[in-house]
């Protein structure tokens, strides 16, 4: 007698027949699915950078997708939460898992100056789904009260992250002693937001790419210790 397997929450218990044939209609399912959801996302991202999140509805994203607004409220459960997968996807998954690791181990200069960079290129290959995360990130300030507690403690943990990024660079004497950890990090997220919105505010005529190499020449002498800040690092 064949023992069964216990089904566990991503697992399918199978018949002993029909294994093979049951286990190919259930990829064959979850493939459809993640094709659904992907189309979704694209539709919706494409959308909000053309229209803002105000006027994109379920409706004209199912469309653009070529689905019915019936899936995208099965799939995500209303506009809102659309909003909060498209944030966590495109911003805080890559944030965490691809920014983070690569600025690992360099001095905090070098660090944010990588992350100008990562984000240059980002804008220059794929901008339309960079000015719909922006476009959330600010029309999520008055429009979804949900979704901006979440942007805002998004904001507050990149500020700490940074403010820690730079409180070691003091410690191990990569960055003047005379940097505030907290403020510096105030200012650097203020700013790289400031960038966007403008950007966001004023594509034909605000060079963003330009905008964020002046970042990257303002910011680089206020953390470097040393000749190129203009602090002489403590030789004790």
């Amino acid at each position: 007698m064949t023992t069964p397997r216990p089904v566990g929450a991503d697992d399918v218990q199978l018949g002993a027949s029909s294994g093979a044939a049951d286990l190919a209609v259930v990829n064959s399912q979850r493939a459809r699915s993640e094709l659904s959801s992907r189309r979704l996302l694209e539709s919706a991202v494409e959308l909000i950078a053309e229209r803002g999140y105000e006027r994109t509805t379920l409706v004209a994203i199912g469309e653009r997708a070529g689905y019915s607004r019936g899936l995208v409220t099965d799939r995500f459960g209303s506009k809102e939460k659309l909003l909060w997968h498209l944030l966590e996807h495109h911003f805080v998954k890559w944030t965490e898992d691809s920014l983070y690791p690569d600025l690992a181990g360099l001095p905090a200069a070098a660090a944010l100056n990588r992350a100008i960079e990562r984000t240059r290129d980002n804008i220059r290959l794929a901008p339309t789904r960079i000015r719909a995360v922006y476009s959330i990130l600010f029309e999520s300030l008055v429009l979804v009260p949900g979704v901006r507690e979440r942007v805002a403690l998004m904001h507050r943990e990149h500020r700490a992250s940074t403010a820690a990024m730079i409180a070691a660079g003091i410690a191990n004497g990569d960055v003047p002693a005379t940097v505030d950890p907290e403020a510096m990090a105030d200012a650097w997220v203020a700013t790289f937001r400031g960038v966007a919105y403008q950007w966001l505010l004023d594509p034909e005529t605000f060079q963003i790419d330009r905008a964020l190499r002046e970042m990257s020449t303002l910011f680089t002498p206020m953390l470097t210790a040393g000749p190129v800040g203009g602090t002489e690092a403590d030789p004790s």
